[in-house]
């Protein structure tokens, strides 16, 4: 390999770097929601996958059936977590697939 081949080459990954710390950026800063029980429970996602909060009404919330509430807690967190997943998948994407690298597609499902 050329030193002029490996310094563009140095420079490409240079620029997927900065490209994917945005990235990261981006995904902090943007959230969503996962809900179930009609809405009464919603849970509240990063594009990172880290939980930030869970609003649960009231109405919902029964001693007697406190597994009833954990179901609609686990799926309102799973449906916001499963957003956040293809939320990162998009964005990494848009970095990673413009490299023209062959089956790149199968490492971004990875993430």
């Amino acid at each position: 390999m050329a030193l002029g081949d490996f310094a563009s080459l140095l420079k490409g990954f240079k620029q997927v770097q900065q490209q994917l710390a945005e990235v990261k950026e981006r995904l902090e800063a943007q959230e969503v929601e996962g809900r179930s029980g009609g809405g009464m429970v919603v849970a509240r996602v990063n594009g990172r996958g880290e939980l930030l909060a869970v609003r649960i009404e009231p109405e919902v919330i029964d001693p007697g059936n406190r597994e009833f509430l954990e179901d609609l807690v686990r799926a309102a967190v799973r449906q916001a977590v499963d957003k956040s997943h293809e939320l990162l998948q998009q964005e990494m994407g848009k970095v990673l697939g413009g490299l023209g690298i062959p089956g790149i597609e199968n490492v971004m499902g990875m993430f």
